[in-house]
């Protein structure tokens, strides 16, 4: 659903006025009578991008947002003074659309205390976030409407706007594309997600995608799993893999490697061997990972395992030292 544009201001009450207006569409959307209230998403564009993220962290019905180009990018500091919006706990997959340059790392300092603060994008880390960096596109052009005007100020370098008009397609392909696949978990929707833009088609100097799953609930999952053993740890690790999706997690070895050093110095060396056990099953040449086995099985004691992981590593990896540090002393 779009949002609407009552009593507009730029300020923490026009927010909030539009904030209400989103959750009366939802309900009055749950009246019709072809409506499935459990696969419910916000798209937006521009100032509807901040309001819609204050309806989400207020109304638990709103599951999706979708934005081209929100205004939580230019107004960081409007989300820190309402006290109540924290992005970082929000658990809503966002679609997220930029104009001509990225704003994804960077806090922002302006005079202008409500467009200065942390980046919200920056702190969507409790739920999946795709950033799409719409290269030739100015703010304006996410609107409809403002494809038809003739290009002036708002012009991006030489793209012209046939550029323009072609992004914006690409744009709402992707934008359907991502509803599909966390709206009704179309398996069609997440394979197009899971490719490279080259894959898809899409014409050079077009888009930048940036895909940045939930790293909580990964790291949760495998957390809890490896407590219950081998079997379990792996079932969950190919549950994740078996997304075309997340072929954008960046680095499950170095994540799972990283979560069994973690039981290690909990004290708790026996789940830190299955992760470190699912890392070499799942990537059998990575010389770190043996290594890691190495150490997991040193910390239980169990030094005949502990040899064989760090030979093979050295195997692997004929200069790594800390394995064959840690055989010559096993040795003795």
């Amino acid at each position: 659903m779009g949002v609407s544009t009552r009593d507009m201001t730029d300020d923490l009450a026009g927010i909030d006025s539009q904030a209400l207006d989103i959750s009366f569409l939802v309900t009055y959307a749950e009246k019709l009578p072809d409506t499935d209230s459990s696969r419910i998403a916000v798209v937006s564009f521009s100032w509807g991008g901040i309001s819609s993220i204050f309806a989400a962290s207020r109304d638990s019905r709103i599951q999706v947002l979708a934005e081209m180009d929100g205004s939580i990018r230019y107004f960081l500091g409007l989300v820190a003074k309402a006290g109540s919006i924290h992005p970082e706990q929000l658990t809503v997959p966002l679609l997220f659309f930029t104009s001509n340059r990225e704003n994804f790392i960077e806090d922002v300092e302006h005079s202008d205390m409500d467009m200065a603060g942390h980046n919200v994008l920056n702190e969507w880390t409790n739920a999946d976030l795709m950033t799409v960096n719409t290269l030739g596109m100015s703010h304006p052009e996410f609107c409809s409407m403002c494809q038809r005007w003739p290009l002036g100020e708002e012009q991006v370098a030489d793209y012209g706007r046939e550029d323009a008009n072609t992004s914006y397609s690409w744009v709402a392909l992707y934008m359907l594309q991502f509803l599909n696949a966390y709206v009704k978990h179309d398996a069609a929707a997440k394979e197009f997600l899971g490719r490279t833009t080259v894959d898809n088609g899409v014409p050079k100097h077009i888009m930048g995608i940036r895909f940045r799953f939930n790293p909580k609930s990964f790291a949760e999952i495998m957390r809890s799993a490896a407590r219950t053993g081998e079997e379990s740890a792996w079932k969950a690790f190919q549950s994740f893999a078996a997304d075309p999706m997340h072929r954008y997690m960046i680095g499950e070895e170095r994540t799972i490697n990283r979560l069994g050093y973690a039981f290690l110095q909990e004290n708790d060396p026996s789940s830190a061997v299955v992760l470190f056990k699912l890392n070499t099953k799942a990537y059998p040449d990575s010389a770190n990972a043996w290594d890691s086995l190495g150490d997991g099985y040193e910390a239980t004691n169990d030094i005949q395992d502990a040899r064989m992981a760090y030979a093979r590593s050295v195997e692997l990896n004929h200069n790594n030292e800390h394995a064959k540090g840690e055989l010559a002393k096993l040795r003795k």
